[in-house]
């Protein structure tokens, strides 16, 4: 399984992406390429926090399901993509990044988690 996440992440891998990360919907790191300063757990819990607030203000709409959440800010982007297996996809980005350049290699690696898990 190691090296299906680790293929995972190198298929993601590229300039502009600062770090990539799998979290659980209870906030625990799966797996982590991280930057060496980010608490890891704070990280992962934020990040499905933020997962879930989004799928919240869903339901209230009476729309189900979340795909993709980004959260952008002057510094950089997070790209939480939701799988079907109750895992999170984070995508940490430079603030030069274009966010529309990964949405199709995402999908696909959200694919193949669901394969994998």
């Amino acid at each position: 399984m190691e090296r299906e996440i680790k293929k995972v992440f190198g298929d993601l891998k590229r300039e502009g992406i600062i770090g990539l990360a799998i979290v659980d919907k209870e906030g625990e790191v799966i797996e982590s390429a991280l930057p060496s300063q980010v608490h890891l757990e704070t990280f992962a819990i934020m990040g499905a926090t933020i997962i879930g607030a989004a799928s919240s203000a869903m339901s209230e709409l009476d729309i189900s399901g979340v795909d993709i959440t980004t959260v952008y800010s002057g510094e950089g982007k997070i790209i939480y993509a939701n799988t079907d297996v109750d895992l999170i996809l984070c995508v940490v980005t430079d603030k030069s990044f274009e966010v529309e350049n990964i949405l199709e290699d995402i999908d696909s690696a959200v694919e193949n988690l669901n394969q994998i898990f």
